[in-house]
């Protein structure tokens, strides 16, 4: 089972994301030109919590590739075209065991819990 002080989401989140999102870690009186994937309500609170590792988010797409050019990966990596969402792969690391069938309906809830995070924060709840 995931424990909250476990799970850390690592993000190739860059500066143009945090801008046109209107985060706080880019401007704190920007105005929203649209939303990411990659700042969302959840992914704010997770970021306040220290649970969110992103490298590259100072950096715009020019910078990141200059940077993978310095670091010596292949050409067709650095120069690839970017594509929108969570890239080539979602990972869960570090587990002991690999996915079961047993474990779906478990995956199923939290990935309900993340896609409705933000809807559930501002509802009035019956308890």
């Amino acid at each position: 089972h995931l424990q909250e002080d476990q799970v850390l989401l690592g993000q190739g989140t860059l500066r143009p994301d945090l801008i046109e999102s209107a985060s706080a870690l880019a401007s704190g009186a920007a105005a929203a030109i649209k939303t990411h994937h990659n700042d969302t309500e959840l992914v704010r609170v997770l970021r306040q919590r220290g649970r969110v590792v992103e490298p590259l988010r100072d950096f715009h797409k020019d910078e990141v590739r200059a940077l993978g050019a310095e670091l010596g990966l292949p050409t067709a990596l650095v120069e690839r075209q970017p594509f929108p969402g969570p890239g080539l792969a979602v990972r869960v690391l570090c587990q002991d065991e690999p996915y079961a069938d047993r474990d779906f309906a478990e995956t199923q809830v939290i990935v309900k819990i993340m896609v409705e995070f933000a809807s559930m924060c501002v509802k009035s709840h019956a308890l």
